[in-house]
Parts: structure tokens; sequence; C-alpha cells
């Protein structure tokens, strides 16, 4: 993302959370939860049959902090900021057989907006940018760095939660990505596709 992308983008989020503030009643808080993560891969025709057998979901976790813009009794918007630990697992003949985790370790920034269902239920949808800030293999025999995806990603949520009172939430989500975060090709041992 360029600069006068970055730019742009801060101050929209500053003068909506600027009116917004005005009228609405403001809460802040901490959140921390689990992940549950993995990637969708684009099969080239009559290369590979079925991409599950190379990757799998990885479980990991995120923290981060958020504020609640309560608009109205029913109505309100939270935008979070979180750092999160995403990826997958997969395994092959590179790493013998052995399984790989697939680190990648974004600062979220997920703007929702809410609505109260029921006196506990809440529904929220939104969208997610997030800016990749470490990416790395986590192997038996280690961890190795690598640069192979996007600094930018972009996805839209939908969740539920329950609030227990102002202050105690729980709640589950799932994000769809927008963009392709990484372009990878996958070999057989003697470097064909």
């Amino acid at each position: 993302m360029n600069n006068c992308n970055v730019k742009s983008f801060s101050l929209f989020f500053f003068l909506l959370l600027s009116s917004i503030q005005t009228f609405s009643q403001v809460k802040w808080g901490v959140k921390g939860g689990l992940n549950y993560t993995g990637n969708y891969y684009e099969i080239k025709e009559g290369i590979i049959e079925d991409i599950s057998d190379l990757t799998s979901f990885r479980p990991s976790w995120h923290a981060g902090i958020f504020i609640d813009f309560q608009i109205t009794n029913k109505f309100g918007i939270s935008p979070e900021i979180l750092f999160s630990d995403k990826g997958y697992n997969f395994s092959s003949t590179i790493s013998r057989g052995e399984e790989v985790a697939v680190h990648l370790q974004y600062v979220d920034i997920p703007i929702l907006a809410y609505y109260r269902l029921l006196p506990l239920i809440y529904l929220e949808a939104g969208i997610e940018p997030g800016i990749l800030v470490n990416e790395y293999l986590s192997f038996s025999g280690g961890n190795r760095s690598i640069s192979d995806n996007e600094d930018f990603d972009l996805s839209y949520l939908i969740g539920a939660k329950v609030g227990f009172n102002d202050s105690f939430h729980v709640g589950v989500r799932a994000n769809l990505g927008l963009k392709e975060t990484s372009e990878l090709e996958f070999t057989d041992s003697n470097g064909s596709i």
C-alpha cells in the first residue's frame, strides 16, 4: 500500500471515529482469543487434484484492544487493533513428511458494525485490513524466515457474540480474504509442476 493510500485511510478512519464519538457512548477494553486459520489455493487444471492433502488449518491466537461506539440502543461500531498469528500447516517431500507450520503474523484492524438482536446476542459484520509484520516456517528443526506473502491483506467478516455484561463478551467470527496474499507453486522433486 503506498504512502498516499495509508494517509487517506488514516484520515478517513480518524474523521469517522471523531464523528461517531460525538453521537455515542464510548467504551474500550482489551481482548484476546483463538484463531483457526488456513489458506485456500486456486488449483490450475491438471496440476493438483486435492489441495487438502497438502495443507490443513492451524490453531493460533490473537490479542489487542477495541473501542465500542454505541450509536443507538441496538446499533454500534467497534474498531479494533489486534496482533494476530495466522497461517496453516503442510507436509511435503521437502519436509520429509514432517508437518510444517506457516506463521503469518499481522496487525489487523477490524472495523465492525454490530446489531443487538436480543438483550444478550449481537450480530456483527465488517472489514479487516491487515498488515503483515512477520512470516516464518516452524518445524522440529527450528524456524526459518520466509518472504513469500503480500504485505497487505483485506478480508470481510461476519460473526455473533454474547454479551454477559458490559465488560465480558464471548463471540465467534468467520472471515474470508478478498485478495490473494501468496502465489505458491507446488513442485515435485525435479522442480516440475
